[in-house]
Order: C-alpha cells, then structure tokens, then sequence
C-alpha cells in the first residue's frame, strides 16, 4: 500500500497504472482535508529517522512486515511511555520551582 496526498502526480494514470502493474495498492487522503495526511508523514519521519532503520533494503516482505511489527511495538510501548514520563517529570519540577 503507498499513501499520499490527492496532488496530481500520485494520482496520474501512469502512476496508477505502475502501482496496479506492482501490486501495490493506492490510498489517498480524504478529500478536502488539508490535515489528513500529517499524521501519517509524522510518523514515517520517527520511522526513517529511527535508530532501528535498516541502512539497507529489506530482503523479503516477510523481513519488512518483522520490522514493522517490531517499529509499532517500540513505538507504542517504548518511545511514547517515555516520553510521557519525561512530560510528567518536567511537571513535577516545574511546580516545584513555582
């Protein structure tokens, strides 16, 4: 599947027309929602720029789905917890020094 904004180029009939010829299917934001597609380029940016990134393509979709799985499960019950403790601790010193 490769997301995308509703801008020409991905929507093209040659660019359809290859992703129908490789077996990926297109999905597009909804229309007239200028802040649908935010979120998923937010979150492909902490995957690019992840410590965990491969610096080389992945040798079989199996491989790929495997470090994905593994990216959400670090995601959701790793990078976000800490963060939220590190919210929480900014908290608790700022009132202390109030």
């Amino acid at each position: 599947m490769l997301h995308s904004d509703n801008g020409a180029a991905m929507k093209g009939s040659t660019m359809l027309a290859t992703l129908h010829w490789l077996g990926i299917i297109p999905s597009f934001s909804r229309p007239r929602t200028s802040n649908g597609n935010c979120f998923s380029e937010s979150l492909f940016r902490t995957m690019k720029y992840s410590v965990h990134y491969p610096e080389t393509s992945f040798k079989s979709l199996q491989e790929a789905h495997h470090w994905v799985l593994e990216f959400v499960n670090w995601y959701n019950n790793e990078k976000c917890i800490a963060e939220l403790i590190m919210l929480l601790l900014m908290n608790v010193i700022k009132e202390m020094i109030l």
